[in-house]
């Protein structure tokens, strides 16, 4: 809900505990999604490398989609358009996953739908966490935002931690794609259920009304900031640093790591399906 004015301080704090709620539903969600649980799903599904390797790049491809957040804020606001955003990329993960599962029997069609989708849900997760951090800097005063912002990364931390011990146990136990399939429907629906939260939250329309204007003035404006203009250089060197960090770890054999490791999957996948017939 946008407001044409400050938030009152009783206003402030709901929406400071809604953002709590949808941070710790968000942490099992974004975990249940995880990039690793992405692959090991396409993996024990006998996917070729190269679809593996596609879909673990799919997250970079997703950026693309990042800049949607800005129109989308100036027409929704920031707290209901990541609200569209999370709700829209948990809708994509289980139109992937039903995708994906149905890959043995319609293989061309299963893989035109379930890329696409993949690409979209990690644009959606782009665009979403693009609004999340105004959003959190509108509902708090200057004194309250480290305290929000704490509180908020907490809450998503340990609901991640908890999730992820939780997934462990659960794949010890039940193995095979219809287990890593479970979890990530798990994910899509808390997901589209955190959104919930956030659809109620009060914000100002200081976010909107920064969202209308045009991109390009504003970036010249921050631009002349001697602050920003510091910022950026800082966050340009920090990307080389860890571009060059990244290239000089894949040199280290992390091609032959992840060939054995799926190698491993596949093996694994097939004697679940097939165990059967080779006992017999």
């Amino acid at each position: 809900m946008i407001l044409e004015r400050a938030l009152a301080p009783q206003e402030r704090r709901v929406s400071q505990r809604l953002c709590g709620a949808f941070n710790f539903v968000n942490g099992i969600s974004c975990t249940c999604l995880g990039d690793f649980v992405v692959v090991l799903f396409a993996a024990s599904l006998g996917a070729p490398n190269a679809v593996v390797s596609v879909l673990a790049a799919m997250q970079y491809a997703g950026y693309l989609i990042l800049p949607m957040g800005i129109p989308w804020a100036g027409r929704r606001g920031a707290a209901t358009g990541e609200a569209d955003f999370w709700a829209a990329n948990g809708a994509t993960a289980l139109l992937a996953v039903m995708a994906a599962l149905g890959c043995h029997r319609f293989p061309v069609a299963s893989c035109c739908l379930a890329v696409p989708c993949v690409v979209l849900f990690y644009g959606f997760r782009a665009a979403g966490s693009f609004l999340y951090t105004p959003l959190r800097g509108d509902i708090s005063t200057e004194k309250e935002a480290p305290g929000v912002i704490g509180a908020t990364t907490a809450l998503y931390s340990i609901s991640g931690v908890a999730t992820l011990v939780a997934i462990t146990a659960a794949t010890r136990r039940w193995h095979g794609s219809g287990a890593l399939a479970a979890i990530m429907g798990v994910g899509a629906l808390l997901g589209i259920a955190g959104s919930f939260f956030l659809r109620v939250m009060r914000e100002t329309d200081a976010i909107r009304d920064a969202a209308r204007t045009r991109l390009l003035s504003a970036m010249r404006h921050a631009g002349g900031n001697e602050r920003n203009e510091k910022q950026s250089k800082t966050a340009f060197h920090l990307a080389i640093s860890k571009s060059v960090r990244i290239i000089g770890f894949a040199d280290c054999r992390v091609n032959a790591f992840m060939e054995s490791f799926l190698k491993n999957a596949r093996a694994g996948a097939h004697l679940a399906r097939h165990g059967d017939a080779i006992r017999r």
